[in-house]
C-alpha cells in the first residue's frame, strides 16, 4: 500500500511527464528519469505481514509487482562549475530514499520482519508462556530425550 509521494526538488527543476509511467526531473545540472514499469505480475508478500502489519485479510489482498527504474544524466558542462555540487548530492540522496522506501524486501529487513514473524508464531503457539514462567521447556518422557 502506498499512499503518498512527497518530493522537495532543487531550485529551477522542471517536471515533465513525457509518457504514461514516466516522470522527468530536469535542470541545468542533471536530468533524472523515473520510470514505473508494471507487467501485470503478482508480488509475493508474506501472509502474516499482510494480516498483522497491514491489518488486512491475506486472501482479499492482491499484491502486484512494480519496478521503478531511475536514469540519471549529468550535463557535461555542469561538472566544470565550482558551485552546485549539492545538486548531485540531492540525486544520490533521492536514489537512496527510493531504494529504502519503495523496495519491499528492504522494508521487511528494515523493520526486522523475520524476527517479528517468529515472535508472533511463538506467542500464538503458546510456547512463550512456558519459557517465560521460569519453568523448564516440556520434554518428551517416552524416549528420554528433551
Amino acid at each position: 500500500m502506498y499512499e503518498r509521494f512527497d518530493l522537495t526538488l532543487p531550485k529551477e527543476t522542471t517536471i515533465r511527464r513525457p509518457s504514461a509511467g514516466t516522470i522527468v526531473l530536469e535542470n541545468n545540472r542533471f536530468k533524472l528519469s523515473i520510470i514505473v514499469k508494471y507487467a501485470g505480475f503478482s508480488a509475493v508478500v508474506p501472509f502474516d505481514f499482510i494480516q498483522y502489519y497491514i491489518g488486512e485479510n491475506p486472501f482479499e489482498v492482491h499484491a502486484q509487482h512494480v519496478d521503478i527504474e531511475l536514469k540519471y544524466e549529468v550535463r557535461p558542462l555542469s561538472l566544470l562549475r565550482e558551485a552546485g555540487w549539492e545538486y548531485y548530492q540531492w540525486v544520490d540522496s533521492f536514489v537512496s530514499r527510493v531504494q529504502a522506501e519503495m523496495s519491499g524486501g528492504q522494508f521487511l529487513r528494515r523493520i526486522g520482519w523475520d524476527t517479528v514473524a517468529t515472535l508472533i508464531h511463538i506467542i500464538e503457539g503458546g510456547r512463550l508462556t512456558s519459557f517465560g514462567s521460569g519453568n523448564p521447556p516440556p520434554t518428551n518422557q517416552s524416549n528420554g530425550e528433551p
